[in-house]
């Protein structure tokens, strides 16, 4: 079935969000829940929207969707204002908020048939790539009731993918989920971005998730978004970024010293494994070499970067308080 124009995806132009929130506020009577927000989301990455229960993530995620009205300011999805052309803007976006609801008497084919009626341009091909796409292609004719929590979290991912959305919203989607589905959750949405170039924005409060999951991440607090780090899978290796690199060693003492006298003005503390040492990445190697002639038996080189939750507790500057927060969100 040919799509007309409003409902095709759209092209791949990183000068063109596919998601633009622009000063959006969100009041409640007196309450202020979201401040003059602004994200932009491109197609093919994963955006994460972090912050502790209650800092505004589920009402963002309703107002981009239409569920909620904004108070002021602009949410314009595929360059549809959400406010003003809600039936064009949300024939791009997918969403799960919450649980996915599926009918648990069904199998999972005869789910995602019913809902294809109401999904211009989905068939039963679609369907099929989509069972083999989230990793039901085994389990597909099996009935809802019999699946995991993480197979229906799935089939729900599939099913808001049917229309072949550019964005897909996901709220909390990991809530209830044992470690093996939330890894399985997590590889799905980075392939689903990454290789169909969907732009893909959860909520969540679960740091280390988003560190694994997105390629950025929009740090909530009060309802404003105080930064939006991009996620560094792996470490640069340009000779002169400074680093602070761990040696786990077998005499501490003797590595001090001797990084002392090669290296006056070279960072040294004590770790519980050895050493803590702040450099350029080009002399790490002749450190190592220094410590071996020395005597010093080296068991590991390890780059310290910041992770996400240092960069959390950083941004916010709430230290403990925040902590316990997000220890709280965890433990629910």
């Amino acid at each position: 079935m040919k799509m007309d124009a409003d409902q095709r995806p759209m092209p791949n132009n990183e000068r063109q969000p596919i998601l633009d929130i622009h000063n959006v506020s969100k009041k409640l009577g007196s309450r202020q829940i979201i401040r003059n927000l602004n994200l932009q989301v491109y197609p093919g990455e994963v955006v994460g929207l972090l912050g502790p229960n209650g800092a505004g993530k589920t009402t963002l995620v309703r107002m981009i969707v239409g569920l909620i009205s904004t108070t002021s300011g602009r949410i314009a999805i595929a360059g549809h204002d959400i406010s003003r052309e809600k039936v064009k803007a949300l024939r791009y976006v997918g969403a799960i908020v919450e649980n996915p609801e599926m009918y648990k008497f069904l199998s999972g084919y005869d789910n995602l048939l019913h809902y294809s009626r109401m999904a211009p341009g989905a068939d039963k091909y679609r369907i099929g790539y989509l069972s083999k796409l989230v990793g039901l292609e085994s389990r597909i004719r099996d009935k809802v009731k019999t699946y995991s929590l993480g197979m229906r979290q799935r089939l729900g991912i599939a099913q808001a993918l049917l229309h072949r959305p550019s964005l897909l919203l996901l709220d909390e989607p990991t809530n209830g989920l044992d470690p093996a589905g939330i890894r399985e959750l997590r590889d799905y949405l980075k392939k689903l971005a990454h290789e169909e170039n969907v732009a893909v924005v959860v909520s969540s409060h679960l740091l280390s998730e988003m560190e694994l999951m997105c390629d950025r991440v929009a740090i909530i607090q009060d309802g404003a978004i105080r930064d939006v780090p991009t996620i560094v899978h792996s470490v640069a290796v340009g000779t002169t970024e400074q680093v602070t690199v761990m040696f786990n060693i077998d005499r501490p003492d003797l590595a001090k010293n001797t990084i002392k006298a090669g290296y006056a003005d070279m960072k040294v503390e004590d770790d519980p494994a050895g050493i803590r040492v702040t450099s350029e990445i080009g002399q790490i190697p002749s450190l190592n070499e220094c410590l071996v002639v020395a005597g010093v038996k080296v068991y590991e080189i390890r780059i310290l970067a910041k992770n996400l939750e240092d960069k959390f507790l950083e941004i916010t500057s709430t230290g403990n308080t925040l902590r316990e927060k997000i220890g709280e969100g965890n433990r629910k």
